[in-house]
């Protein structure tokens, strides 16, 4: 039981895009190569690998355990790879990790026979003691592992999370596995100043309360921040050895503490390293502030994400975002102000959500100064507080299959709106803000080669066509 590959698994339908380096794999892989153990990565994305290449795919590696991350919509696919490993290897160790896992882990085993094992929460500090009780290396029982869980004589057992507080205790992730120089241009967000790109991680855990959201599941509810030394020790090993020129920070709560955010951008300063910056998953509002938006500026951050959500002030408050609309007005004109764009996340088709609220949204889109926007169908992923509550009210069923649903495949909508008008209204809003000369001629001013051009239009294309 010493060879363990980790997983990405594979798109069902082709898409060039957000082909990233896996970091969470990358520091799996880590940790597990410091306990000992062969550790090599498949990222079946970034490799073009179907389904039915997987079994080939992985013999090459000949592991004998095999673990995969997942997010919810891919459980059924994920759940057809492990039924596919068993039935040519029963004995080969089959563990899930990931989003889904972590939210719902009795029913993850529950549904899926042919798994033996899952971790809720992260799994730097539990995988390698699993694999030490694997291969019977020192008295550990599965009682003992943080984040496990199995099955035992029919019932399913899950220990509590391990939230590590030191996170420079987990060094960097194994990038020699992943290096940026490895992956073809494909960043998480339409724009981009630099290449090659690297994501980081910085900080774990979120400790406000989005009905939509399962983060604090996942990494809890604390903010833990690896100390600046150790994160721009890792920026300064990304740029010279393996060629990054741009670094995309991973958090969902990177500008938590002011003061962090100044002693980073200070460093990354001092560094002198040509780089750029930004954070593809959003930040939070509410926390910015005139200074640290300018020593953002002065460090390379040059765009940036915001989750703004709705337009609707009911809907931000059902939904728990402490957000009001003048906050976000004046919040966004405080980062355009700071010589930083701005790319908006919002969602529609939220529950209770009406027509109504949606125009109020997209009305709001229309005048916010920003220079891209997603617009996501709400998700009603297991586990959140807006999963749980639909369940209650019976709008959703115990059973119903809400894994299934992507950026691009509704799988909910309010009573009051066809989730096929719900789609027309996503794609009519796209249209209206992308469509516009303004944002046209910005976009073509942000791009910095053809190659970004090709890029940017293909993905421009998938979002407005898809």
């Amino acid at each position: 039981m010493n060879k363990l590959l980790l997983v990405l698994p594979m798109r069902e339908k082709k898409n060039t895009f957000w082909v990233m380096p896996p970091v969470g794999l990358g520091y799996l892989a880590a940790a597990t190569r410091k306990a000992g153990y062969d550790t090599a990565i498949l990222d079946c994305v970034k490799e073009g690998i179907r389904r039915e290449d997987f079994l080939r795919a992985v013999g090459e590696h000949k592991p004998d355990v095999v673990g995969i991350q997942a997010f919810s919509h891919e459980v059924g696919l994920v759940a057809s790879l492990f039924r596919m490993l068993k039935e040519h290897d029963p004995h080969m160790v089959t563990i899930l990790g990931g989003p889904h896992p972590s939210c719902v882990p009795v029913e993850t085993l529950q549904t899926i026979p042919w798994l033996d094992y899952v971790f809720k929460g992260e799994g730097e500090v539990g995988l390698p003691l699993l694999l030490d009780r694997l291969n019977g290396k020192r008295d550990v029982s599965l009682e003992s592992i943080p984040g496990l869980g199995w099955r035992n004589t029919g019932e399913v057992k899950v220990n509590p999370m391990a939230l590590e507080e030191d996170l420079d205790r987990f060094g960097f992730p194994s990038w020699d596995l992943i290096s940026p120089l490895k992956y073809p241009l494909a960043p998480e967000v339409i724009y981009f100043k630099n290449e090659p790109i690297a994501p980081i991680s910085v900080t774990r855990g979120c400790p406000y309360n989005c009905t939509f959201c399962s983060v604090c599941k996942i990494n809890g509810k604390k903010v833990r921040m690896r100390s600046i030394p150790h994160v721009l020790e890792e920026i300064s090993l990304l740029y010279h050895e393996h060629g990054a020129r741009e670094i995309h920070i991973l958090d969902d709560n990177f500008t938590f503490d002011a003061e962090y955010i100044r002693a980073f951008c200070e460093g990354l300063e001092n560094r002198n390293l040509k780089i750029s910056w930004t954070c593809p998953n959003g930040i939070r509002l509410n926390n910015l502030t005139p200074d640290m938006l300018r020593s953002m500026k002065r460090s390379g951050c040059y765009i940036q994400m915001v989750g703004i959500e709705s337009g609707s002030p009911r809907i931000l408050k059902l939904i728990k975002k402490n957000l009001s609309i003048e906050l976000i007005r004046e919040k966004v004109a405080l980062i355009r102000k700071a010589g930083i764009e701005v790319h908006g996340f919002f969602v529609i088709g939220l529950p209770t959500e009406t027509e109504e609220e949606i125009h109020m949204t997209g009305k709001l889109i229309m005048e916010l100064d920003m220079v891209g926007i997603n617009v996501a169908a709400f998700h009603p992923f297991p586990g959140t507080e807006a999963y749980e509550s639909l369940l209650a009210s019976g709008e959703l069923k115990e059973h119903a299959d809400t894994t299934t649903g992507t950026y691009s495949h509704i799988v909910y909508a309010p009573r009051t709106i066809s989730q096929k008008r719900l789609k027309r209204m996503q794609k009519t809003l796209l249209l209206r803000f992308y469509l516009r000369p303004r944002i046209i001629w910005k976009n073509l001013r942000e791009m910095s080669s053809l190659k970004h051009m090709k890029y940017l239009t293909r993905r421009g294309l998938s979002y407005l066509l898809n």
